[in-house]
């Protein structure tokens, strides 16, 4: 006898055997027990849930000779006839090969000449109902209105939403759910014990798990597992579908959570020797880090320990945060979803791991993630010092134009003060006036020190210090000034004698003109510069950065359809981007002059502020004015003014030549 596979010689005979559908089966039931058989219903649910063989025990319970009955017997000609499938009156038809609006025909007309057997109904199975064509469902929608007596039709389906709402509003649908996990593995163990296989129950559950609530899925899956060996083990099932393990998993998350990049790319390398593909570890390795997700958001779901168990898992959760966590679930999937197209997926397994361990991306869960991971450091007191910053990103530390500190309590300030604070002997009236003049640090509270950048409004109201005037109250060097920004010495205050200690006077003359030095330099730090006067580089700066906005500017005004913008702006290569200002040369100087002119360079402007969230400002020039200031590094850029072109009569002119200068500008020369 040939050999029959485990789904089809396990497959339930009646309502009692079928694994789940609680629901399904009590409405079943009580409409047989009841007589209300309704004409048509539509099944519908994921695969392997058992809608096609809820169908057939339907059909069995109706046309068993002891019937219609809830518990066909399973013994008698029609029962029999139905399970071995060469029934006449169970008529089963796949709309997947038979889609056709000829085959719906040929159903009408076997409608029509029917000719009944023993039994009294005659049982129409269309699976895979959503397949049909459009013309298929408007011919099948009369026949299925007003079927002939004692004709049911069951329709099954995976995608409902498919079937047309005429076909839906004709019959009794019901939704079947996704096995559990606990369902699953309680049948393949009956299973096994009665098919002669040993195997371990958490290898059972592993096969549970993988199937997706399919117990179709499931039983082929123990069917393949037996032929392996007798003696099924988690190694066994994981030899059998290739996936990675929770052991090498664990390693893999516990890396990565470190920031251990050598490591993490040690583990994948150890995978893929395994003969494990590259797709399938992506898979896992979000499945893993999703656990992680939920069992820090909501641990006591219980469907989180389906992938590890809870002592693992409180392991590594401290190594993640949750924003850290989701922007590691949106590099997964992108990852996974470029899998498709590479011709090497190792490269782009490694290029996740990079991004996953650096915590790199732009994307607004990454940068949340670096934002959480900083807010850590500073809560357990880790500061990062502009030295160790730049050493670690080779990326010179920016300077701000004024320096706060740390805040401090009052009582140290004083201390300070006391210690440090000592004026020069002079006479009795320049230390009245120096006495006079001082700012008393005792007096300021601690939260009125501070180490951020406070908005100038708040300086009316507040009474702040910074660490400038810390620093000339307790006669320490002055906090470093970024020497680009320029600010304009203040001038005397008129209450300091010339007999003040040097420091005092630097402080009170500091502190009364803190206000409007601040906002100078704030507004000079945050404006776009004009002009600069420096000599440019070819790839100067963070040319690589300037290339890509350049790039995503007229990517922006293609999609606006800013055609002409386009068009003259393809001429040009970013060459060099610092200081708030994108250069870019031009090989023709007619463009050049054109993308220079302000309509177009405020088109491009907002396009670049719209990608980097701040003001860019657009330099143009030529190819060959590049070239001679490489020659002649002497020569500095020209300013870019942008002069008032002069006003060309274009009254008398055709209306196309009129357009083109529109667009293209130019001059008219009468010859």
């Amino acid at each position: 006898m040939a050999y029959v596979a485990l789904y089809r010689r396990w497959r339930p005979s009646d309502f009692d055997t079928l694994v789940g559908q609680k629901a399904v089966k009590i409405a079943l039931t009580n409409a047989l027990e009841s007589g209300r058989i309704a004409h048509a219903y539509l099944f519908s649910g994921p695969r392997g849930t058992g809608k096609t063989s809820t169908a057939r025990i339907f059909a069995k319970a109706l046309n068993c000779e002891h019937g219609p009955t809830a518990h066909p017997c399973g013994k008698c000609q029609n029962c029999q006839e139905i399970t071995d499938g060469t029934s006449m009156d169970v008529f089963e038809m796949d709309a997947a090969s038979n889609r056709g609006i000829d085959d719906i025909k040929a159903l009408r007309e076997r409608l029509l000449n029917r000719s009944y057997n023993q039994g009294s109904y005659k049982v129409y199975i269309i699976d895979e109902v959503h397949m049909l064509t459009t013309e298929s469902f408007n011919a099948l929608l009369k026949t299925l209105e007003e079927p002939p007596d004692n004709v049911i039709f069951i329709l099954a389906t995976t995608d409902p939403q498919k079937v047309p709402a005429t076909i839906h509003s004709r019959c009794q649908r019901f939704d079947f759910r996704r096995i559990t996990v606990e369902e699953i593995t309680d049948h393949l163990e009956m299973v096994a014990t009665n098919s002669g296989l040993e195997a371990e129950r958490e290898a059972l559950r592993l096969m549970a798990i993988q199937s997706e609530g399919g117990m179709r899925d499931a039983l082929s899956l123990l069917d393949q597992c037996g032929v392996m060996s007798k003696h099924i083990t988690v190694d066994t099932v994981q030899e059998v579908l290739g996936i990675v393990g929770r052991t090498a998993l664990r390693q893999l998350v516990e890396s990565i959570g470190k920031q251990d990049l050598s490591q993490a790319l040690a583990n994948l390398n150890k995978l893929l020797e395994q003969g494990k593909d590259v797709g399938q570890v992506l898979v896992e390795l979000a499945e893993y880090l999703r656990a992680l997700l939920l069992f820090k958001s909501a641990p006591s779901y219980d469907e989180v320990y389906l992938t590890d168990s809870k002592e693992s898992l409180e392991q590594l959760a401290p190594l993640f945060g949750r924003d850290r966590l989701m922007a590691a679930e949106e590099r997964l999937h992108g990852a996974i979803y470029e899998l498709k197209g590479t011709m090497r997926p190792r490269i782009t397994g490694e290029l996740c791991l990079f991004d996953l361990c650096r915590l790199e991306g732009s994307t607004i869960a990454a940068l949340q993630a670096r934002i959480e991971q900083l807010e850590q450091r500073i809560s357990n007191g880790d500061f990062i010092t502009a030295a160790q910053r730049t050493a670690d990103n080779d990326v010179p530390a920016p300077i701000s134009t004024t320096q706060y500190i740390k805040p401090m309590t009052a009582q140290t300030v004083a201390l300070q003060n006391q210690q440090q604070f000592a004026p020069a002997p002079h006479s009795d009236e320049a230390m009245d006036t120096a006495k006079a003049s001082a700012v008393d640090v005792k007096n300021i509270p601690a939260d009125k020190i501070c180490d951020f950048d406070i908005p100038d409004a708040m300086y009316e109201d507040e009474a702040y210090i910074t660490a400038d005037e810390l620093a000339m109250a307790t006669n320490k060097p002055p906090a470093q000034v970024n020497k680009q920004t320029k600010l304009q010495e203040p001038t005397k205050p008129a209450n300091v004698s010339d007999n003040t200690p040097k420091a005092t006077a630097e402080m009170v003359q500091a502190i009364q003109t803190k206000a409007s030095v601040v906002n100078d330099a704030n507004a000079k730090a945050a404006a776009p510069v004009k002009s600069t006067g420096s000599t440019v580089v070819e790839y100067g700066g963070d040319w690589a950065l300037g290339e890509e906005y350049w790039k995503k500017a007229l990517e922006i005004l293609a999609g606006e359809k800013k055609i002409s913008v386009v068009s003259c702006a393809k001429g040009g290569r970013a060459i060099g981007y610092e200081n708030g200002i994108l250069r870019v040369a031009f090989k023709a100087e007619f463009t050049c002059k054109r993308m220079s002119k302000k309509d177009y360079c405020d088109m491009v402007e907002d396009a670049l502020l719209r990608i980097a969230r701040q003001e860019i400002r657009l330099e143009c020039i030529t190819e060959a004015e590049l070239a001679n200031m490489k020659s002649n590094p002497t020569v500095q850029p020209k300013a870019s003014v942008k002069k008032e072109e002069p006003k060309v009569d274009t009254g008398g002119l055709p209306d196309n030549v009129r357009k083109a200068m529109d667009v293209f500008g130019g001059s008219i020369h009468k010859l």
